[in-house]
């Protein structure tokens, strides 16, 4: 069982030694699991989630970078579809 303050101290010291570093990445170097890793990611504030696309791939992968000042929330967008009624003409 990973002591989770060491588990905490530890990524957050690779992520600001390191820069902008991908949870996969930092599975590698710590040996943490990568569950162990996001929880700790998503849980604290001061990690911002950047979409980074790598030059050799389409596909846009999730890289962490350290922010001294906490990171708000993401602000989900929410679609509303309006309801729009037919009248009958009346006669």
């Amino acid at each position: 069982m990973v002591n989770p303050k060491l588990a905490e101290k530890t990524i957050e010291e690779f992520v600001k030694k390191f820069g902008a570093i991908g949870a996969a990445n930092l599975r590698n170097r710590t040996g943490f699991k990568k569950s162990v890793i996001n929880s700790i990611l998503h849980e604290n504030r001061h990690y911002q989630k950047i979409e980074h696309s790598p030059l050799s791939s389409r596909n846009t992968r999730p890289v962490w970078k350290w922010s001294e000042e906490k990171v708000p929330l993401p602000v989900k967008i929410r679609v509303f579809s309006r309801v729009t009624t037919v009248e009958e003409p009346s006669l």
